[in-house]
C-alpha cells in the first residue's frame, strides 16, 4: 500500500507542459489511450479478485466479474478520464464497504493497491510511445505547410 494515499509521480509539470503544446483533442487523446493501458492492467486483477457466487446474485444484472467495465468520461477542462467501475453490478459496493447485516469483503482496494505500480509503469512507457507518435504527425503537417503558413506560426 502506498503511503498516505497519494501517487508521487516524477515529470509530472514537464508532462503537462509537452502535453498542453499538443492541439487539445491531441493531447486528450494521448492522454486516455496511454491511461486506458494502465486501467486495464488493474481492471484485469480487479477482476480476478472478484467475489464468485455460486449464481448469479441478480439474474437481471448478470454476475459481478461480468459487469467490471472500464469508461472514459470527459472533464471539463477537456482532460479524458478512465474510470473502472462495477457497470450495473450495484451490489459490488456492499460487499467491498460491507452493510450494517454484513461485514466487508474488499476486492477491488486490495486489486489496485497489488497493481498500481506496474500499471503506472506501463502508463508512462505508454505516453512516451503516443507522445512520439503525436509529435510525428503533427511534423508531417508542419512540413505540408507553405513557408508562408510556417513563418505565421514562429
Amino acid at each position: 500500500m502506498y503511503p498516505g494515499n497519494k501517487i508521487e509521480i516524477k515529470g509530472a509539470k514537464e508532462l503537462e507542459k509537452v502535453l498542453r503544446m499538443l492541439p487539445r483533442k491531441m493531447g486528450e487523446d494521448v492522454l486516455v489511450r496511454s491511461t486506458r493501458v494502465g486501467a486495464n492492467i488493474i481492471k484485469k486483477e480487479v477482476k480476478e479478485q472478484a467475489p464468485i457466487t455460486g449464481k448469479p446474485t441478480h439474474l437481471k444484472y448478470g454476475r459481478l466479474r461480468d459487469n467490471i467495465k472500464t469508461t472514459k468520461i470527459r472533464n471539463r477542462g477537456g482532460a479524458g478520464t478512465i474510470r473502472i467501475h462495477t457497470g450495473r453490478a450495484f451490489w459490488g459496493l456492499f460487499l467491498e464497504f460491507g452493510t450494517s447485516k454484513m461485514t466487508a469483503k474488499p476486492f477491488f482496494r486490495p486489486a489496485f493497491d497489488s497493481t498500481y505500480p506496474k500499471a503506472l509503469d506501463r502508463i508512462g512507457k505508454r505516453l512516451g510511445i503516443n507522445l512520439e507518435k503525436a509529435a510525428t504527425q503533427l511534423a508531417g503537417r508542419y512540413r505540408s505547410l507553405s513557408k508562408a503558413q510556417r513563418r505565421r506560426l514562429r
